[in-house]
């Protein structure tokens, strides 16, 4: 689910209409979010696959008080999820609403189908597979 939104975002909304998203701080923000939740989550994979951690990482853990360092970048991966999520989530959804006006103009059909898209996106972002496992987990973790 979450590479079918990107690609659409980016091939259908960004590429088909690149003067409603050249002057929209929701472009901007869409990108910072995929880019720090990528950076973080492989970041993440990598130290897990490896077992070296950095020795920052480990300063925090201290800090902290954890007593297993990806424990510390177990928390910060799944902690930015909190902001990052509902931030990409936002930025999306009204780059599409954005959209649909000029889709209208091209052609009324293309209207409805971003209009389509958006009242799937709140269900769509509630599915729990292997393309937003951070979701899953999260909900697992906030609910008892």
């Amino acid at each position: 689910m979450q590479v079918a939104s990107r690609l659409f975002l980016v091939w259908a909304i960004a590429d088909q209409f690149p003067f409603t998203v050249a002057d929209s701080p929701a472009y901007s923000t869409m990108l910072l979010a995929w880019s720090i939740t990528e950076v973080v989550r492989y970041t993440f994979f990598v130290f897990l696959l490896t077992g070296a951690v950095p020795s920052v990482l480990q300063w925090l853990r201290y800090v902290l008080h954890l007593y297993e360092a990806n424990l510390c970048l177990q928390e910060i991966r799944y902690n930015t999820f909190f902001v990052l999520y509902p931030l990409g989530i936002v930025s999306e959804t009204y780059l599409v609403y954005k959209a649909s006006a000029p889709a209208g103009k091209r052609n009324p059909v293309y209207q409805y189908a971003l209009w389509g898209v958006l009242a799937l996106y709140v269900p769509g972002m509630l599915q729990c597979d292997d393309s937003n496992e951070d979701l899953c987990t999260m909900l697992c973790w906030c609910v008892p």
